[in-house]
């Protein structure tokens, strides 16, 4: 395995050393070395410590293994960035008349006749435009546990993270909630994660050559950018890779003053046998 131990340090500037014995026997014990690989790489280039459960990694049964950052560290990663402005939060509406509403908070009356249909957020950063996010429930509600007692709730914590990778694409790059990935993890008939490694499909990785080339023309480095969306590819699939590089290109179109362009930080290698 390609990390025998790993040290970094954490956000709170605690000093972390992990290795693949520590995830497997006290984390996930049926995770596979690639996902303990992945869930390393993720720990080590946010800071981000599995010790005190800034992230987990999560596996039911035969399925893929799952990523998740907790919503304490995604919010004290906010709340220190002295670019963060704060976030506004919302969901979509179908009221009683069938006009759609976007109102703030949760809130959504059934009893009135009223239908959730999604969640907003907008995420301001220092210096540049809000960055607005909209997300489907549809595409994330699984319809269990917390999905159906409080979907309003559910739904605007992942527009919320939508919302701060895309405002904040360095900060948050890799960093999923557990909002997000409840469907993944509730659905064992498409493991995304499993399709993506048995056999690539070439239209993914036509796309992946495509988001490559065109974050090189921005100013980012061809062989770290082609590295970190096929990482996320890995993971979590075409859709993530897309969100990931559409936040990247914001952040080259929209630099701040002054501002040198970040490379992505992530070390997944291209196998043999894919080449974008």
């Amino acid at each position: 395995m390609a990390y025998e131990i790993v040290k970094f340090t954490d956000d709170s500037g605690q000093s972390v050393q992990i290795t693949p014995s520590d995830v497997r026997g006290t984390f996930c014990p049926s995770a596979t070395d690639k996902e303990i690989q992945m869930f390393l790489a993720l720990c080590a280039n946010q800071h981000l410590n599995p010790w005190t459960k800034d992230a987990y990694l999560v596996k039911y049964g035969g399925n893929p293994a799952s990523i998740i950052t907790s919503r304490a560290a995604i919010q004290k990663r906010a709340d220190s960035n002295p670019d963060f402005e704060g976030v506004e939060l919302g969901v979509v509406v179908a009221n009683a008349q069938g006009a759609v509403e976007h109102r703030p908070g949760e809130a959504c009356y059934k009893v009135l006749g009223e239908q959730l249909l999604g969640g907003w957020a907008r995420a301001y950063r220092k210096g540049r435009k809000p960055y607005y996010s909209e997300v489907p429930l549809a595409e994330y509600s699984t319809g269990k546990s917390n999905w159906q007692k409080m979907p309003g709730t559910m739904i605007t914590k992942v527009a919320e993270m939508h919302a701060l990778r895309g405002a904040f694409p360095q900060e948050f790059q890799g960093m999923y909630s557990s909002e997000e990935m409840d469907q993944a993890q509730q659905q064992p008939s498409q493991p995304v994660r499993a399709t993506v490694e048995a056999a690539p499909n070439p239209e993914d990785i036509a796309q992946l050559k495509a988001m490559t080339d065109e974050l090189a023309a921005l100013g980012y480095d061809v062989d770290a950018t082609k590295r970190y969306l096929w990482g996320v590819y890995k993971q979590s699939g075409i859709d993530a890779a897309k969100k990931e590089a559409d936040g990247m290109r914001e952040a080259a179109q929209q630099p701040d003053e002054g501002e040198q362009q970040q490379e992505p930080e992530q070390d997944a290698l291209l196998p043999d046998d894919v080449e974008f």
